[in-house]
C-alpha cells in the first residue's frame, strides 16, 4: 500500500489534467460564505502578493486536499475526501477570471487565456464538467457557471452559494485594473495546496470520519505527517517529508 503527496498551485490543481472531481454522498454541501471564507481567501492572497511582491519564489499555502482516484467504466474520477471548499472556490475563481477576460479585457491574449481556462473546466472528453456534486439540486447551477451560460441560470439557482460566491468573486476581481488583474492570475500560481492521493483499496469513509472527528483540529503539517506515516511504504523521501511538514 502506498500513499503519494504533492504540492500543486490552485491553477494546476484544477487545470493540470482532465480528471473530474467527485464529491461523495457522505460529504456536506458547499458551505463557504462570500463575505467570510471567500473574502478571507481573496484578502489573504492579495496580502501575500503585496508582502512578497519582490520575492517571486515565495509560496502561500492554503491547506490540504485529499483525493482518491476511482475508475467508473472508462472514466477515472477523483473522489474528494477533504478539500471540497478549496477546490470549489478555486473553480469559481477560474470561472470569474475567464468571464472577466471575455467581458472586460477581450484582447487576443485574453481570449486565449479564457479559452484555456474554459477547456479545463471540463473533464475527460469535454462532455463532463470538472466538478460532480452529491447534490443534484445544485448541479445545474454549477454546470451553468462552468459552461459560461449565465443567462440560463434560474432564480432558484441564483440563490445557491455557488452562484452567490461566483458573483462576489467576479465583482471583486473585476474592480482591478488590467495590470493588477494579470498580476492576480500570476499570483494564483504561487498559491499552493498539498494534495494527498489515497490508494484505491483504502477506505475513504474511515479517512473522512477521522478527519472530521470531534476534538482539536490538527494543523495542516500534523495532518500530512499523520497520513504519510500511517503507511510503511509511502512514496515520499525523508527530505520531501521535511519540506512538507515544516
Amino acid at each position: 500500500m502506498a500513499i503519494q503527496a504533492d504540492h500543486k498551485d490552485i491553477i494546476n490543481l484544477i487545470m493540470g489534467d482532465l480528471t473530474q472531481f467527485h464529491i461523495p454522498i457522505y460529504q456536506r454541501t458547499y458551505t463557504w460564505d462570500a463575505d467570510k471564507q471567500v473574502d478571507k481567501l481573496l484578502d489573504d492572497i492579495k496580502d501575500f502578493g503585496e508582502e512578497y511582491k519582490d520575492n517571486k519564489r515565495a509560496e502561500y499555502y492554503i491547506g490540504n486536499v485529499i483525493v482518491k482516484n476511482q475508475t467508473r467504466g472508462l472514466i477515472t474520477e477523483r473522489v474528494v475526501i477533504d478539500g471540497q471548499q478549496r477546490i470549489t472556490t478555486s473553480i469559481l475563481i477560474l470561472c470569474a477570471i475567464r468571464d472577466i477576460y471575455n467581458q472586460k479585457f477581450p484582447s487576443n491574449d485574453g481570449a486565449r487565456v479564457a479559452h484555456e481556462i474554459h477547456k479545463h473546466l471540463y473533464s475527460q472528453d469535454g462532455t463532463e464538467i470538472k466538478l460532480k456534486l452529491n447534490n443534484m439540486e445544485n448541479q445545474q447551477a454549477l454546470t451553468n457557471l462552468l459552461s459560461g451560460s449565465l443567462m440560463t441560470i434560474s432564480f432558484a439557482d441564483k440563490q445557491t452559494k455557488y452562484f452567490k460566491n461566483y458573483e462576489h468573486i467576479y465583482k471583486r476581481i473585476s474592480r482591478m485594473d488590467e495590470d493588477t488583474f494579470h498580476g492576480f492570475l500570476g499570483l494564483l500560481r504561487r498559491v499552493k495546496v498539498v494534495i494527498i492521493f489515497l490508494d484505491e483499496d483504502q477506505d475513504e469513509n474511515s479517512v473522512f470520519e477521522s478527519i472530521n472527528s470531534l476534538g482539536k483540529p490538527l494543523a495542516g503539517s500534523d495532518l500530512i505527517k499523520n497520513y504519510l506515516f500511517t503507511f510503511k511504504n509511502y512514496e515520499c523521501s525523508h527530505q520531501s517529508e521535511i519540506e512538507l511538514t515544516n
